[in-house]
């Protein structure tokens, strides 16, 4: 795919000493990689033909942002400190005890709070919450941690796929 892309392989790309090539290679590097084979560019920086925004090699589209108006959501958590990747840890935990405690209605929603750029921060030092969307009459248990999630307008997405290309998924939503 690369050499349809640029005319030669990844070697000679990036050997070259033409200005406009080592222009072109700075400017997409960060579009290069990805283990899903999904690659994102912005319309202004887009040369036509080049690179579409988020689409995979056979052309489909690969994710479906929505803009959302969210109202006070009531969480009950359980913190992590370590590599995003291993939240799952904090996962299973709030799920052996939210799950007795009847916290996961059919309302309840499931999702996670990072605190950290993992573009800045050392991986042991990543914070992140697992939470569970929460009714405000119910009692929690102890070791559940309250938080808030204030009412506003919110970005979501849904990763379908590899819990391993998850990375991968947060990557192109944050652009």
């Amino acid at each position: 795919m690369f050499r349809s892309l640029y005319a030669c392989s990844p070697s000679a790309f990036r050997k070259s000493r033409n200005p406009v090539a080592e222009g072109l290679y700075a400017a997409y590097r960060p579009l290069l990689g990805a283990r899903s084979a999904v690659h994102f560019n912005t319309p202004e920086n887009a040369f036509p033909g080049l690179l579409e925004p988020l689409f995979n090699q056979q052309g489909a589209p690969v994710m479906q942002v929505d803009i959302v108006n969210l109202p006070h959501q009531r969480l009950a958590t359980l913190s992590h400190q370590g590599p995003y990747n291993r939240i799952f840890e904090a996962f299973a935990k709030l799920g052996s005890i939210a799950g007795p405690a009847g916290l996961f209605g059919p309302d309840a929603a499931v999702l996670a709070l990072y605190y950290d750029d993992p573009e800045t921060t050392s991986p042991e030092e990543l914070r992140s919450d697992a939470g569970v969307t929460v009714p405000k009459d119910k009692v929690l248990p102890a070791t559940l941690i309250e938080k808030s999630l204030p009412a506003g307008r919110y970005a979501r997405t849904m990763h379908n796929g590899n819990y391993a290309l998850l990375g991968d998924s947060w990557a192109r939503f944050m652009g």
